[in-house]
């Protein structure tokens, strides 16, 4: 499978939202808003459709928070990515230091027919390599513990996925634990 891995931007948000569209479990109920918001009460407390004027004004603001993997020209998956801080209910929901140089992996998404196999391991792969290319040095996830979750559970990633790819668990909670990851320092040239 070629798999493309491409920053959100302008040019390709009409991806994102259709993609946000095919998926009616979580993307076209929640279209990654849910740490966007200050509480998870507050979260819940929106309709679908309110999360997606969230969203909008995320983008309208310039918020490309994340990004697409495409195959077959087609988008396939999504993860949002960004500096960990701009999210609070991050810190408070994990109980964490403000960092400004940590990024996060929030949310995760494959769509159905691309689950298991491989798809999710190679993105992340290809996210983190594009991170360190931009000097980003330490990177968190935040998956729910354990194994044999249905997918509306694994909308941060499975735990799996994060051990297997270099992370190591610095911080465990009721359900969710903080995974960190360090990528290479660059020197400077």
């Amino acid at each position: 499978m070629d798999l493309v891995v491409r920053r959100l931007g302008a040019d390709n948000v009409a991806d994102f939202w259709a993609l946000m569209a095919r998926d009616q479990h979580e993307g076209a109920v929640c279209w990654c808003t849910a740490w966007w918001t200050d509480t998870w009460e507050d979260y819940l407390a929106l309709t679908p459709a309110q999360r997606r004027e969230l969203r909008e004004s995320l983008i309208e603001r310039g918020e490309y928070d994340g990004y697409l993997a495409y195959v077959d020209g087609a988008p396939v998956a999504w993860m949002q990515v960004g500096a960990r801080d701009r999210l609070g209910k991050v810190l408070v929901s994990f109980e964490l230091e403000p960092d400004p140089e940590t990024w996060a992996t929030t949310c995760f998404l494959v769509l159905e027919p691309y689950r298991g196999q491989g798809l999710g391991r190679e993105f992340l792969r290809q996210v983190l390599a594009d991170l360190d290319a931009r000097g980003v040095t330490l990177v968190e996830g935040y998956p729910r513990h354990g194994e044999g979750h249905g997918a509306t559970d694994l909308w941060s990633g499975p735990e799996a996925l994060y051990a297997d790819s270099g992370f190591s668990e610095v911080k465990k909670g009721p359900n969710r634990s903080v995974y960190r990851r360090r990528l290479r320092q660059r020197n400077s040239q």
